[in-house]
Parts: structure tokens; sequence; C-alpha cells
């Protein structure tokens, strides 16, 4: 029994260890010196159109500058479309929009505002707008309506795009905000994970703030898919295209998360991540993506039942008289609490900032797994809204 917990203790340590630390850094060394291949430098003679579309629910007070910003995108106005999915929003996002679209087509901008009076769920609403859109258009962009994107992110989509092998375009994830510096530290150790998978075959997993996929691959999904973000992407991945993170787009996520938010959030990621699992199976294997896979995503599911599991192994063994179990859950205690401390008093002590961070991280990715197996997340993300208040985290939720 004793032999069979240690065996678990370790098995779990090393993956969180090789998931954290060993992956990136290989990963960083086998894409050294490698570049992302592009059929071509330049763009095209005949552009391809482009629509772009924006789901919105209660976003009001990003509304002018999403608009303003998409208006200042270089590219040619009539290959250009943008959509507004308002999904039954309760606030002023209908006025705000209507006023800002007016500004936008005075410029030439093309807007179309597409409003559904009963809130459906970002997922519905995005289907929808594919549904209509997809035959119209070349590539579609999806985008947030609280995030910013750099003015040549369309043209260098496109570039990209000439390469028959890549399905999918994003850039790179920054927040324009650095109140929290635990998760500027996640998106930044995420962003060089992303773009070094991209140099050895295919990012796993793209930023739902911005991302452009070929017409024909953008696929409707089933409403209780959770990261619709993640699961469109690697579903044109699993058909053997790739999806590449060009550091050249700047995406700047303008909805900052309060950390009682965040934590909420990685609820319903945790769910997300374990649900991409079963979805995703078909990228489980001896590939590079297949490795990419399992080492980042594969295991950013398993992992918090293994470390439950972990924590449980752990505090039977120190119970039962294990001096050398009894030590290490001590010492692991000691840097979460003063981790937390730490945190509390605005403080930052490295490791113990670190594990507090990984500890509250995976405890709200198991909560949400345990909600996941209970059923809270079969519906699309904000159609239970009202019943399920716990779920509301921010805007930016609804985006991602």
């Amino acid at each position: 029994m004793n032999i069979l917990l240690w065996f678990i203790i370790l098995t779990v340590l090393l993956a969180f260890v090789y998931h954290h630390w060993v992956y990136p850094v290989v990963l960083k060394k086998l894409a050294k010196g490698k570049l992302v291949q592009l059929s071509q430098q330049h763009l095209p003679k005949n552009l391809p159109k482009i629509s772009i579309l924006v789901p919105v629910y209660n976003e009001a007070q990003h509304l002018l500058n999403k608009v303003t910003n998409l208006a200042a995108l270089d590219y040619p106005r009539d290959k250009l479309s943008i959509h507004f999915g308002l999904d039954g929003c309760t606030d002023n996002s209908a006025k705000r929009i209507k006023d800002a679209m007016t500004l936008a087509e005075q410029n030439g901008l093309n807007c179309q505002l597409h409003e559904f009076k009963a809130n459906k769920g970002k997922i519905q609403v995005m289907n929808k707008l594919i549904s209509k859109l997809k035959h119209q258009a070349d590539i579609l962009v999806m985008t947030d309506a609280s995030a910013l994107i750099s003015i040549d992110a369309l043209k260098v989509s496109v570039i990209n795009l000439q390469n028959q092998n890549i399905a999918v375009v994003s850039g790179k994830y920054l927040l324009a905000e650095e109140g929290n510096q635990n998760e500027q530290a996640y998106w930044t150790m995420q962003n060089d994970i992303r773009i070094n998978e991209s140099k050895l075959g295919s990012s796993i997993g793209v930023p739902g703030a911005f991302f452009a996929i070929r017409n024909e691959l953008a696929s409707e999904l089933s409403s209780n898919v959770i990261n619709d973000d993640f699961v469109m992407p690697m579903m044109a991945v699993i058909k053997g295209y790739r999806a590449i993170i060009d550091d050249r787009i700047q995406i700047v996520e303008m909805q900052p998360d309060s950390t009682d938010c965040e934590l909420k959030r990685r609820m319903r990621l945790g769910a997300g991540n374990l649900q991409q699992l079963f979805i995703c199976k078909a990228l489980i294997n001896f590939s590079t993506t297949g490795l990419c896979f399992f080492s980042s995503k594969f295991l950013r599911g398993a992992l918090p039942l293994g470390l439950f599991s972990c924590g449980i192994s752990l505090m039977y063994l120190a119970v039962a008289g294990s001096v050398v179990a009894l030590a290490l859950t001590l010492v692991i205690l000691a840097a979460i609490v003063s981790g937390f401390c730490a945190e509390k008093l605005n403080k930052r002590i490295p490791l113990c900032t670190m594990a507090y961070y990984a500890f509250s991280q995976y405890v709200a990715s198991f909560v949400g797994q345990i909600f996941y197996f209970l059923g809270r997340y079969d519906k699309s993300w904000s159609g239970s809204v009202n019943k399920l208040k716990s779920n509301v985290t921010s805007n930016r939720e609804y985006s991602r």
C-alpha cells in the first residue's frame, strides 16, 4: 500500500515539474534557431475577404475603443466587414455600439449589428454568425470586445495563411494593466511556449482574444463546449493543419481580472481543460504536435486530480508515521501559507508566492472539474447567469 502511494506521489510530482519547468526549457532548446515558415514574405496581389466576428455581452465600456481599433486596421475596406453579435445585453451596449458604428461607417468601415434579444451564450451567438458568414469571406477573425489588436494584424495573418498548411493565426497576448503579477508571469510563459510550439509545428491553443481561421475550417461547436477558443482551432489541427502564433501580432487585453474573478475563471477553465481532453483525444499521438499536446494540455487537465491524489497520499503516509512524508507535507504547507500571507501584505516571496499561486489555481481547477462531472457547465456560458451567479467573473470570461 505504501509503495503504491509513494509511486503516485513521485509520478505526480515528476509530472508537475516536467509540465511547469522541464517542458518549457526543452521546448525552447528544440525551437531555437527555427522560424515559422511562410509561403511568401509579401502580401498576395488579390487580398482575401475577411469577416471579423465580435461577441458582446454587457461590454459597453469597451465598445468605442474596440470599434476605433478595428477602424484603424490596415486592410482594404472593400475586403473587410465587422460583425457584432449582441447576446441579450442588459446594459447600454446596443446604444454604445450603434453610436460607434456610425462613426466607423463614416470612415468607410462596413459594420453590421446582429442583436439577439434573449441571452443565448457565446457559443450559440458565434455559431449563428459563423453559419451566416463563413461563405461570405475567405478568412474569419474571432476577437473579444475587450481586446485591442495591432493595426497590421490582418495583413500579418494573411501572409501566414498563404502557407496552405497553416489554418489558424494568432499573436502575443498582453495585459494592459500590471496589477496581477502572477497572471503577467503566466501569460509571459504561455506566449513563449506557444511561439516555440509554433516553430516546431503547431501551437497547442491560441489566445481567444484574437485569431484568424480559414473559413472552411471555422466549425460550429456544441453548445456545451467550455473552451471554445481552444477547441475550434484544435479541430483544424486534428485535420492536419497548423495553428501558429506570430509575435508581430500584438493582442492587448483591456479588461483586468481581480483575484476573485481570476479564481472563478480558473474553475471554468479547469473544467474546460478536462473536457477538451475528450474532445481532442485524437491529438494524443507520437507526432511532435502530439508530444506538445501531452506536455501542455493533457497534463494541464490531468494535474488537478493528480495533485489532489498526491496530497491525500502524503497526508495518509504522514499520519501513518512516515517522517519523510510529514516533512514534505510541512514544507509544502509552510510555502503555501507564507505565500498567502505575502499576498495579503502585498509582498512577494518568490518561491512561496509561486507555491500559493499554483495551489490556488489548481484548487480552483479541481473544483471546476468536480462541477463539470456534476453537469454544472453543460450549458453555454452566460446562458444560466441568473441561476448561477457564482459563474459570473467578468465580461472577459464571456469572451474567453
